[in-house]
């Protein structure tokens, strides 16, 4: 159900957003029993579609049974070829997959829904797993593409939809914002969805859009604003007996008293969403239900703030051991349930661990700190096997740190374990496994901290190679202008006036390429230092561009090369102007440099969703498969003059990766070799951070 401390919020926050689309009033166990009743009676493709309900139904509360159902249904839709139920089956296993974080599978049941339901047209399936495939991209942390997903669920709600359809996609929107941090976005997208069910006076979709926006408030920490809509999504709920919704309300608003210290309040809320969870026989509810006063009681114990508060509470439960004791027995039937309905929430097994640290039973909280690590690394491992492995080592530090501690602690506070030969022999197999899984463990992680030690290295190696080369290639311009100055210098007097106008031709090519390659190695340098402000916001790319071939159209007409600018009127995107205009002018630039006489330049900018394209295209020399290869690789160096023998380093196009991975773009280049190249740059229209 609802949040139960800000450990709990990012979870809660996506399931909220999942069963908006499309929204299902639950009325604890009486719909499924309809439905069930119904499924005996029906015929096959009828069945297809009760046991697709069934199974989204469930997907909250027996999430087993959501795969039951959704598996059911997919066997029956193959055998009649029903292609629309076999899409929505397909949904139902990837939410499934999604919700106990399972990523791998669930993108799999998702990609083939999605598959079939454009096969078909069915636009209402394909929309839904378009947003089932953002919020899991949310939930892996792969931001950029799952905003991609929602805004193409966008574009289709906009054009086959209605607008009813969209709130859902606002919505989720708005979370995504929300966990980016950027509230200001989040309640843009929320009040866009507010506008539409306020005009159809959709109140049950009204409700859990009050839950959101009081999230977004919550994590703000704008306490007052975020109660102010926890009790409008309540007040609305109750008058609709929306009773899963009511108990997702309740505990958010239990979450919010818990952040302000008002134990009294966040008790009171969370036994009102038990109360309602144990209702509707909602484990998954009544787990975090508890798991929610636990760490109330623990807050309370902890809290050396506000001594007055926490004594009369202490007091109203007989004392510090009664309220751990209370703490440690919901805690338990938490862990229990969970492990029931085959919840892998690791979170539980740290709370445990602090009760029985507080209680002085340092054995158990051992036992449960083993479980917290090894259940959060089953669950990283998965999905996040790379980002996890550069945490790991410093993860087997603290566990390592928290043993020690424990251990420790035992041994000042209860010595008599060490007088107990008979508890060491029953324990010696158990210690015997925990070391074999801790060589397991170090093991591993000296092989990824040894990967990490290379890849440093390489690191380095190039840098070296790069400023080796960035050496090499300021003193031949720089030594080139001195011995020529020096020889100038010498027999001006015997020179004729071609001859010394062929000397300062030299001296001024000289100084301007000393001059480009420092600007361009300052340039970089302050980058690196993070000296360049990036200031991202909303604007028209048109004018920048324009620009950019106003600046080089006197040079492109001196080489003899036509330039040519290409655009669909405005075009407006999020993106920082100062670096692209340094991307854009460093690829015409070179686009000038190797094309030859005659040849062509061209500048074009469309917006293709979510992107806005800028293309530079020529019809110069052209490269092989393995200068492409290098062009971005820092220490990768290969001469190339332009063709009237221009001289570069490299070292623009390396900065003008920098800048568009800075705002989460990409790069496409197409070369061959004697017709020429295309740089293409994609920026996403709406930038995140």
């Amino acid at each position: 159900m609802g949040m139960i401390s800000n450990m709990f919020l990012s979870l809660r926050v996506i399931l909220l957003l999942l069963v908006l689309m499309p929204y299902q009033s639950m009325q604890g166990n009486e719909q499924n029993d309809s439905l069930r009743t119904a499924l005996n009676l029906a015929n096959d493709q009828g069945k297809v579609d009760i046991l697709n309900a069934l199974s989204f139904n469930y997907h909250r509360y027996q999430p087993d049974s959501c795969l039951y159902y959704a598996t059911e249904a997919l066997i029956l839709a193959e055998k009649i070829e029903s292609k629309a139920g076999e899409a929505k089956a397909r949904l139902n296993i990837g939410l499934y997959y999604t919700i106990t974080d399972q990523y791998i599978l669930a993108e799999e049941a998702l990609e083939k829904g999605i598959e079939i339901a454009r096969d078909i047209a069915d636009y209402r399936n394909l929309s839904n797993a378009l947003g089932y495939m953002g919020v899991l991209n949310q939930m892996r942390a792969n931001y950029n593409l799952a905003l991609y997903y929602f805004l193409e669920a966008l574009d289709i709600e906009k054009e086959f939809g209605s607008k009813a359809r969209l709130v859902p996609i606002y919505g989720n929107l708005g979370n995504l914002y929300d966990q980016l941090n950027e509230f200001d976005m989040a309640k843009n997208y929320y009040s866009k969805a507010m506008e539409i069910l306020q005009k159809e006076n959709d109140n049950a979709h009204l409700a859990a859009l009050y839950g959101n926006i009081g999230l977004t408030y919550q994590h703000e920490e704008k306490y007052d604003s975020a109660l102010l809509f926890y009790n409008k999504a309540i007040a609305v709920d109750s008058f609709l007996n929306n009773l899963s919704a009511l108990a997702d309300n309740y505990g958010n608003l239990a979450a919010t008293y818990l952040s302000m210290n008002q134990y009294l309040e966040s008790r009171m809320a969370y036994e009102k969403a038990l109360q309602i969870d144990e209702s509707i026989n909602n484990n998954s509810g009544i787990a975090f239900d508890l798991a929610g006063l636990s760490s109330l009681c623990l807050q309370v114990i902890n809290d050396t703030a506000n001594p007055e508060k926490r004594e009369k509470i202490l007091e109203m439960f007989n004392g510090r051991e009664a309220l751990l004791n209370k703490s440690l027995g919901m805690a338990l039937r938490s862990e229990m349930i969970s492990e029931e309905i085959g919840d892998r929430n690791y979170r539980i097994y740290g709370i445990l661990k602090d009760i029985h640290v507080a209680l002085g039973n340092y054995k158990q909280a051992l036992e449960y700190n083993e479980r917290y690590w090894k259940r959060k690394n089953e669950v990283a491992s998965a999905e996040k096997a790379r980002a996890f492995a550069r945490l790991e080592a410093q993860a087997e530090s603290e566990i390592n740190k928290k043993k020690i501690e424990l251990l420790e602690a035992e041994g000042s506070v209860n010595r008599i374990f060490l007088a107990s030969a008979m508890l060491i022999l029953v324990l010696s197999l158990v210690a015997l496994g925990l070391i074999i899984f801790q060589l397991i463990q170090k093991r591993k992680a000296n092989k990824q901290l040894e990967q990490l030690n290379n890849e440093l290295q390489l690191a380095n190696d190039a840098k070296k190679k790069f400023f080796s080369i960035i050496a090499h290639d300021l003193i031949n311009p720089i030594g080139g202008l001195s011995t020529s100055i020096k020889i100038f210098k010498e027999d001006y007097h015997d020179l004729s006036e071609p001859e010394r106008q062929t000397y300062l031709k030299a001296f001024s090519e000289s100084s301007t390429k000393a001059y480009q390659l420092l600007t361009n190695l300052l340039e970089w340098g302050r980058f690196q230092k993070n000296q360049i402000p990036f200031q991202p916001k909303v604007q028209d790319v048109t004018p920048i561009l324009k620009d950019i071939i106003g600046l080089y159209a006197q040079l492109a007409s001196k080489k003899g090369v036509a330039l040519e600018f290409i655009s669909n009127g405005k075009l407006e995107a999020r993106f920082d102007s100062y670096m692209v205009n340094s991307m854009v002018a460093n690829l015409i630039s070179n686009a000038i440099k190797f094309t030859e006489n005659g040849g062509k330049v061209t500048l074009s900018a469309s917006i293709k969703k979510p992107f806005l394209e800028i293309q530079v295209a020529d019809t110069g020399i052209g490269m092989n498969k393995e200068k492409l290869d290098g062009l971005f690789r820092l220490g990768n160096h290969q001469h190339t003059e332009g063709t009237n023998e221009e001289k570069g380093t490299g070292l623009g196009l390396i900065m003008c990766k920098e800048f568009l991975d800075l705002h989460g773009g990409k790069c496409q280049i197409t070369s061959k070799e004697k017709v020429g190249s295309t740089f293409t740059f994609l920026l996403p229209l709406e930038y995140i951070n």
